[in-house]
């Protein structure tokens, strides 16, 4: 289970597979974290301070064609295909806040670009290949309208979505646990 960061330094993105983690619930929380929304929370990732990794990986399609030679990606837009107005706004309040970190916000003028760049692959400008030359299907669930506009944003949304994920999260790696030792168990 893989989600991107973005490093609060260096404004570097990297992806990372929160199985790993001791806790993985804190990279699925660092994966959403925008400092000045989340009540000053902070998650470390590897001792570093980590943000959402949409800021270097807005849609990390190709790192997850590069990476992990799937056969079929399913792409969750928080926003319709062709309305970047809540990207372009976010992008926009992401850099204020961040106004005297050069890294994140020369990381953050870049975002737009990349995110038109891989949403070729979802609208079908762009097509991918795995590694055997077999097609690879990109498809993407969107709303049609932007649901949420971020100066509209609440606590009590921002909280639904942590424990969203925080329920997600813990479902998924009990099932993992379950599954594993169910084939500790055969192998055995």
């Amino acid at each position: 289970f893989y989600v991107a960061i973005t490093d609060a330094q260096t404004g570097r993105g990297r992806m990372i597979d929160v199985k790993n983690l001791e806790d993985p619930l804190s990279g699925v929380l660092a994966s959403m974290n925008i400092p000045g929304i989340n009540g000053g929370k902070q998650f470390l990732i590897d001792g570093r301070i980590s943000v959402d990794g949409g800021f270097a990986y807005p849609l990390p399609i190709k790192w997850t064609l590069n990476h992990l030679n799937p056969t079929d990606v399913l792409v969750l837009l928080t926003e319709p295909i062709h309305d970047m107005t809540l990207r372009n706004y976010t992008i926009g309040y992401i850099a204020g806040l961040f106004a005297k970190n050069k890294a994140i916000t020369d990381s953050l003028k870049s975002t737009s670009y990349r995110y038109r760049e891989e949403l070729g692959f979802v609208t079908g400008k762009l097509s991918a290949k795995d590694d055997d030359g077999n097609p690879v299907r990109i498809a993407a669930i969107h709303p049609k309208e932007s649901p949420l506009r971020l100066h509209t944003m609440n606590r009590s949304l921002l909280e639904q979505g942590t424990e969203a994920a925080r329920t997600f999260t813990a479902d998924l790696f009990s099932k993992e646990k379950q599954n594993l030792t169910k084939s500790q168990k055969l192998v055995a």
